[in-house]
């Protein structure tokens, strides 16, 4: 029988470590009004609808969300770190009862860097615009930094150390001669996290940001260091995210995101050992039974999604017709058009509702192919993926394809064009419902990927949808160019101003009364006895 890979059995003696690990001394616990909570909890499931994103970042973005409320409102850093723990219990971010109020402390500590940081930022000779840009990035990396710091699952946070560590140590770089020394080895380091990060574990900019200077420890240095180096790491950064060579690593990375996907079930939902391992038949059934339960709860996935995302877009759209485009086409085009005006409305949640509807299960059969590729990281030491560093020249094939996609653009849109001006819609009606076209286009894709994850890569489209997709590239790349250059295109600003800062005051005030009446409870009960 093949031995496990040393990297592997390094992860398992951590994680039987952790679980040895004794408990701190008993130490209080933050706990809230439980009526208070569930009027919280009921507040978020409904602003998620409008804010849907990724499950592993809900609750960094909903610290991000909080401190912009609350930054101006609440000076003192130990009320402000109180008050944000609070009202992440309350949201159902955080367990009830489970953090220790020493938590608290820390993050203060962190607000207080951030505050230091912000206010050297502030007086840097830049643009308004660069300020801005920056200051809201730094928030970002601080909402990472708060959610490490309470983030309850240690084990989680090994398997993420785990994973890379299998893909630093086995992935294989061609390089140029030409290019002298090659790539630097902590670029390349650099870039297998960043790829990880953001393709297996669907981390966010921000997120892997943070990680990336927290492994350097950049964030354990003074502000006035970490104000003047950080907008040169933050591009740094940002370019080995998004950078073209970037992408050679994510497409060679996203066929392992499910055979990881399923070992983190594995060992993080189970009593894992070496023997455990080491016998086929248990971790076969194993593999099986994680992949089972993960497509089940894609389908769960893609229903929500279709739910919430197509009623979140129904509202926006609803919104930004009656209180932009109405006004604006009243005044230049000389009045509104009622049936345009319907089917910009009633378009994009309708095709988001269809494009995710339409998601065609993975079958169960497609286990046996990902149980292959986790013996491979298990037991092989040999390279999982190869990256090519060597830049490939263009030729004439090149410019042949790129030439067809320029053709297959102007015929999918000049094809749209004709239908909306048959349907009468004029060329501001036509802007719109492109823009939304695109980005609805755009985003449904996303959620369709979600189940091919879960297809081998021997899996074949039907020649129907080859052609779909085809004539559909154009929107896709537009829409992923409007994603890009938007950070959002909802009402969420307004939601936070008008609605969430009054209801947090009113949940606050809640639970101070309702802990008033129950003190007054219990002393008429003491007069009683």
């Amino acid at each position: 029988m093949p031995k496990l890979n040393t990297l592997v059995q390094a992860f398992l003696e951590k994680i039987e470590q952790l679980e040895k690990r004794k408990p701190f001394l008993e130490e209080e616990k933050i706990q809230v009004d439980e009526v208070a909570s569930k009027l919280a909890l009921l507040y978020e499931k409904i602003r998620n609808i409008i804010d849907y994103g990724e499950e592993q970042t809900l609750r960094k973005r909903a610290i991000k969300r909080l401190l912009n409320k609350w930054l101006l409102v609440v000076q003192d850093r130990q009320a402000l770190a109180n008050l944000l723990v609070k009202e992440l219990i309350r949201g159902g971010h955080l367990p009830q009862n489970q953090i220790p109020r020493s938590k608290v402390d820390e993050v203060a500590c962190v607000l207080e860097k951030y505050f230091k940081v912000a206010n050297l930022l502030f007086k840097e000779n830049i643009s308004p615009r660069e300020k801005l840009s920056i200051q809201s990035f730094w928030l970002g990396i601080v909402s990472a930094w708060i959610d490490d710091i309470l983030n309850p699952n240690l084990k989680f946070k090994l398997f993420i150390e785990f994973a890379i560590s299998i893909f630093r140590s086995r992935t294989e770089f061609k390089e140029g001669a030409i290019v002298l020394g090659g790539m630097p080895l902590k670029e390349k380091e650099q870039r297998i996290k960043v790829a990880v990060e953001r393709i297996i574990f669907r981390l966010d900019e921000e997120s892997i940001v943070y990680s990336l200077l927290k492994e350097e420890n950049f964030l354990d240095k003074d502000p006035q260091d970490i104000a003047s180096k950080l907008k040169e790491k933050i591009a740094y950064f940002l370019t080995l995210i998004r950078d073209d060579l970037s992408a050679r690593f994510y497409r060679k990375i996203k066929s392992f995101k499910v055979p990881f996907w399923l070992l983190q079930d594995i060992f993080l939902k189970n009593k894992t050992s070496i023997q455990n391992l080491e016998d086929q038949e248990w971790l076969f059934n194993q593999v099986r039974s994680a992949y089972k339960q993960r497509v089940l709860k894609l389908k769960k996935e893609l229903l929500r999604i279709a739910i919430y995302v197509t009623i979140s877009i129904f509202i926006t759209k609803a919104l930004i017709a009656f209180a932009i485009e109405v006004p604006l086409e009243a005044l230049f085009a000389g009045g509104v058009q009622k049936f345009p005006l319907v089917i910009n409305i009633l378009t994009p949640p309708l095709l988001m509702l269809i494009l995710a509807i339409t998601v065609k299960a993975p079958s169960p059969s497609n286990f046996v192919y990902f149980y292959k590729e986790i013996l491979k990281v298990l037991y092989q030491d040999s390279p999982l993926i190869e990256v090519n560093l060597i830049k490939k020249s263009k030729g004439f094939s090149f410019y042949l394809v790129y030439g067809f996609y320029w053709l297959i653009f102007f015929f999918s849109f000049s094809l749209v064009f004709r239908v909306l001006r048959v349907l009468d819609f004029n060329l501001f009606s036509m802007g719109v419902f492109l823009f939304f076209f695109s980005l609805i286009s755009y985003a449904g894709v996303q959620v369709r990927q979600r189940a091919k994850d879960f297809y081998p890569p021997s899996h074949k489209e039907g020649f129907f949808l080859f052609i779909l997709e085809t004539l559909s590239l154009p929107f896709l790349i537009v829409g992923r160019w409007f994603s890009k250059k938007i950070s959002s295109y909802n009402i969420l600003v307004f939601i936070d101003i008008l609605i969430e800062l009054p209801l947090s005051i009113l949940i606050s005030f809640l639970e101070q009364w309702r802990a008033f009446l129950r003190e007054k409870r219990e002393e008429i009960e003491e007069l009683i006895r």
